[in-house]
């Protein structure tokens, strides 16, 4: 397990992203009752939260839904993002650690 971050830096109802381990992030979504991490590789913008649920990269173009599939639009021509990996999660003294073995 792998200490990401104070819970208190990761604000109730958004997306952030946050260094991970191994020279990926941790984008963790605390928008509904259930906090959520992926892990992903770094871009040259963080993963925001989007409609519906979903996410996106927009200096890239990169979408994805609300499972962290990529989504089916993307612009013409370009590869689709990796999908976000879920990350299993851990609550102790008030930070969040992530399993990076996924």
């Amino acid at each position: 397990w792998v200490r990401v971050a104070p819970i208190s830096a990761l604000p109730p109802g958004s997306v952030t992203e946050v260094a991970g381990p191994a020279g990926r992030v941790v984008v963790v979504d605390r928008r509904g009752e259930e906090l959520r991490a992926f892990l992903t590789a770094p871009g040259p913008c963080p993963v925001q939260a989007a409609a519906g649920g979903g996410f996106t990269r927009p200096c890239a173009g990169h979408d994805w839904d609300a499972t962290g599939t990529p989504a089916a639009r993307q612009d013409e021509g370009q590869r689709p993002p990796p999908a976000l990996s879920p990350a299993p999660i851990s609550l102790a003294s008030g930070q969040l650690y992530v399993d990076p073995r996924n």
